[in-house]
């Protein structure tokens, strides 16, 4: 991040906050409404409308988020306790291989898919080679027809 003279500024995460290194001061994150901040992401949980893959992530984009990239077991727990506790699920990931098949990369930040997964058995497996999207229940994550409606989180990465 630059300020106005062209300088970069260095920070480091609070559970609430940017910390600037130099000076230690306090940056609120600033997330949407009805968006919660976790370790420099905004979140936005949809509970209430199941959406096709494709009408998720354009949801998200109308707020400038992405379908959520769940890159580390840390995140992935962070979701599965957001959006379990409430028996909301199945849930929408950025996750797809749309482009090549078996080739899997996360739609919001274009990273290939890395050393963490947590694919349910048997999993993927593109049933009726049409799975090209991914959504996430209790078990695990399930390569899924984009035409079926979940629940969605939507991220936005702040730094």
């Amino acid at each position: 991040m630059e300020d106005n003279n062209g300088k970069f500024r260095v920070y480091t995460l609070s559970n609430r906050c940017l910390i600037e290194k130099f000076s230690n001061k306090c940056l609120p994150a600033k997330c949407g409404k009805d968006q919660k901040y976790w370790e420099g992401s905004c979140y936005y949980f949809q509970r209430t409308i199941k959406m096709t893959w494709y009408y998720a992530r354009k949801n998200c984009s109308k707020q400038t988020m992405t379908l959520i990239s769940l890159e580390t077991e840390r995140e992935y727990e962070f979701v599965k306790k957001s959006y379990f506790q409430d028996k909301k699920f199945p849930v929408l990931i950025g996750l797809t291989d749309e482009n090549q098949e078996g080739e899997f990369y996360w739609e919001g930040t274009g990273k290939i898919l890395g050393s963490f997964t947590s694919w349910q058995p048997g999993e993927p497996n593109n049933q009726g080679l049409r799975e090209n999207q991914v959504h996430i229940n209790i078990n695990g994550w399930n390569d899924i027809d984009k035409n079926l409606p979940s629940y969605w989180v939507c991220e936005k990465i702040l730094i």
